[in-house]
């Protein structure tokens, strides 16, 4: 073989080295399925196929360069119709399309099992219907007509309900709920899609090897919370449609505090039980509820099941900093203004729990409520006498899903969570 001979099939081994080289690091790089098989098609093509020409070349013998050239060719036909039925399956399957991609050259010209969200269709709305509001419509949530009415109250307005569109099981019951309470006050009403893609990243460390395994999960838990949010979004589309009311839907992708002038924007908050802000299941102190609350941005009822009719209500006096003050966030919720509430403290063994259940029942009869005072929940019983008790309700409003503080706290049933595990509905003023 001569020495001309030689430098070509190393040139050629070289090149197609480093196109390969390019091509695994765009399969790690890029952001979306389509994307990567784009730079894993030019791995299998020019860069496999380069080394192929580079060794036929190096046997220095007429067999072994037709044997490369074959392989070549090979490639050249059989590479892209591959790549071309993985890249359809992957569109149909609804694989997610990054968030740089702003043109989607085959909607319409394929199905798609759409399951993403994306985040170029960020901060969007639109209206599902224009039937407007019919006038004179009654209303669960008495509010203030006029300052000078002799009939107003001290119950503020619900003009505006937003339900966060998480997922999971509860979402179909929350989802209606909104709609009901939007139908009783005349109020508007959003659906909310928060997606914070960072959410779902794993930030421990790492062993060697592990990152790609990592980022893999991260990928699959993304497609599950743009699945879920898909999903309920379209659920909630089909109840708009179904009830005749006027409703708005919004995206919104970035992390919590993105969502604080969209959540701060409302009366009242209607959010799932038992998942966090990416819809996967989790504690109660992790709930998108819990999350919200804390922010103190707006009242949040959390739904478990949707009850047939709220007529009585728990109000459960604890240890919580927002104890003291839930009666007076029922009046300004403006919920169940006919409803009969039990203030009841947690524990018998502190007198200042006493003491707040005294002024929240004062202040509650004076503003018209029917309320009284229960018996502490942890009375003598035992716990299937404390269960029964907390069915009897239809909601209830605490200051917290959980209060379990320190390590102790983790190793005995905590009062909060077993309400949130049984009550229908928590308000979380």
């Amino acid at each position: 073989m001569s020495a001309a001979g030689e430098i070509l099939a190393a040139l050629l081994i070289l090149s197609g080295g480093v196109v390969i080289g390019f091509a695994a690091l765009g399969v790690l790089r890029l952001p979306d399925p389509f994307m990567r098989m784009h730079a894993a098609t030019k791995a299998g093509v020019v860069g496999a196929g380069f080394v192929l020409l580079g060794g036929g070349l190096s046997f220095g013998t007429l067999s072994g360069a037709l044997t490369g050239l074959a392989g070549f060719l090979f490639l050249l036909v059989t590479a892209p119709l591959a790549s071309h039925a993985l890249g359809r399956a992957a569109y149909v399957a609804g694989a997610p399309l990054s968030g740089t991609t702003t043109h989607d050259a085959l909607a319409g010209v394929l199905p798609r099992n759409v399951v993403d969200i994306a985040a170029a269709r960020a901060r969007w709305s639109r209206e599902v219907t224009e039937i407007p509001v019919e006038e004179g419509a009654m209303t669960a949530i008495p509010y203030r007509s006029s300052p000078a009415s002799a009939e107003a109250t001290d119950l503020l307005a619900v003009r505006r309900v937003t339900t966060w569109l998480i997922g999971g099981p509860s979402q179909p019951e929350a989802s209606q709920l909104a709609f009901d309470l939007a139908r009783l006050s005349g109020a508007e009403i959003t659906g909310l899609t928060a997606l914070d893609p960072a959410a779902v990243e794993y930030r421990e460390p790492l062993s060697i090897g592990g990152g790609y395994w990592m980022r893999w999960m991260a990928d699959r838990r993304r497609v599950a919370m743009r699945q879920a949010a898909s999903q309920a979004l379209a659920e909630f589309e089909r109840l708009a449609a179904s009830v005749r009311r006027p409703a708005t839907t919004r995206h919104e992708e970035g992390d919590f505090a993105a969502l604080a002038p969209v959540l701060a924007g409302s009366d009242l908050l209607v959010l799932p039980a038992g998942v966090d802000r990416t819809g996967r299941q989790c504690d109660h102190a992790e709930e998108a509820s819990s999350m919200v609350a804390r922010a103190r941005l707006a009242p949040v009822l959390r739904v478990l099941r949707r009850p047939p009719a709220v007529r009585r209500v728990l109000l459960l006096v604890g240890t919580t900093p927002a104890c003291p003050r839930l009666a007076q966030g029922l009046i300004r919720a403006g919920l169940w203004p006919d409803a009969r509430i039990t203030v009841a403290p947690a524990s018998a063994a502190d007198p200042a729990q006493a003491r707040i259940v005294a002024a929240q029942v004062e202040l509650l009869q004076a503003h018209g409520r029917d309320a009284q005072a229960g018996q502490p929940l942890d009375a003598d019983g035992g716990r299937a006498a404390m269960l029964a008790r907390i069915r009897a309700y239809d909601a209830a409003v605490m200051g917290a899903l959980s209060n379990r503080a320190g390590w102790l706290g983790a190793l005995g049933a905590d009062l909060h969570e077993t309400v949130a595990d049984t009550a229908p509905l928590i308000l979380l003023p």
